[in-house]
C-alpha cells in the first residue's frame, strides 16, 4: 500500500484482503472486483456473482467480440456486465454509483489475456515469503471443499 504522506512511500499491509480492502474505496470498488472473483478465499467483500434481479442475458458485441450482456444491481446500485461469450471473462463493467447524494456512471473495460507467461522481473520483487504464504492460504482454503 503506498501512504499519503510526502514522499510517498510503501507500507506493507496485514493481508492482500486488507491491501485490496484500503484501494475499493478511493477506486469506486475497480480495484476488488475482479481480484475477488480470481481470489475467493483470499478477499472478502461482496462478489460480482451476487448480482441480483438480472435481466435476461443480451448477446451483443463489444468491439470484436461477441458477449453476453448482463444488467442487475450490486447492492442498490445498477451495474451492468460484458461477460465474452467464449472465453467468460469480464470485458467491461458500467456501474451507477452514488457520490456526495449524486448519481454518476462510471466504467471500466478490461483487456484481459489467459495462459500468458509472468516475467520473473514482475514476481522477483515479492516480499520475502509472500508468495508461499499465499500459496499455502489458497491451497488451505481449497482442500476442504475437494474432501
Amino acid at each position: 500500500m503506498i501512504s499519503d504522506q510526502e514522499p510517498p512511500k510503501f507500507e506493507m499491509e496485514e493481508s492482500l484482503d486488507l491491501a485490496t480492502a484500503g484501494l475499493t474505496g478511493i477506486s469506486l470498488g475497480t480495484a476488488h472486483n475482479i481480484p475477488a472473483l480470481l481470489m475467493l478465499n483470499i478477499i472478502s467483500g461482496r462478489k460480482l456473482t451476487q448480482i441480483t434481479g438480472g435481466k435476461s442475458l443480451v448477446q451483443e458485441k463489444l468491439g470484436e467480440k461477441e458477449c453476453y450482456r448482463l444488467e442487475g444491481l450490486y447492492g442498490d446500485e445498477k451495474m451492468t456486465l460484458w461477460i465474452e461469450k467464449h472465453s467468460f471473462l469480464i470485458l467491461r463493467i458500467v456501474e451507477q454509483v452514488t457520490l456526495d447524494g449524486k448519481s454518476h456512471t462510471q466504467t471500466t473495460t478490461y483487456d484481459p489475456t489467459m495462459n500468458e507467461e509472468i516475467p520473473d522481473r514482475l514476481t522477483d520483487k515479492l516480499v520475502e515469503g509472500e508468495w508461499d504464504r499465499l500459496k499455502a492460504r489458497t491451497q488451505q482454503a481449497v482442500e476442504p471443499e475437494q474432501k
